[in-house]
């Protein structure tokens, strides 16, 4: 799996999936991209891009995320 989004230059930047295992992650009243990404051992760039996320700011509870494990 390629994954690919735009650096803060405007120029593209891939990611390559590791795994093919995906895991849904439902995000819970106080989580961050930061902690989530620590449960999952995933970077939060990698997280992030995965999930189409431009803004960490904008979670919200019943948001789902797939977690590449």
């Amino acid at each position: 799996i390629l994954l690919s989004s735009l650096g803060a230059d405007g120029t593209s930047q891939s990611l390559a999936a590791e795994s093919s295992s995906i895991v849904a992650y439902s995000v819970k009243t106080g989580d961050t991209l930061d902690k989530i990404s620590k449960k999952y051992n995933i970077t939060t760039e990698k997280l992030a891009v995965y999930n189409n996320i431009e803004d960490a700011r904008k979670l919200f509870p019943g948001m789902v995320l797939r977690i590449p494990l």
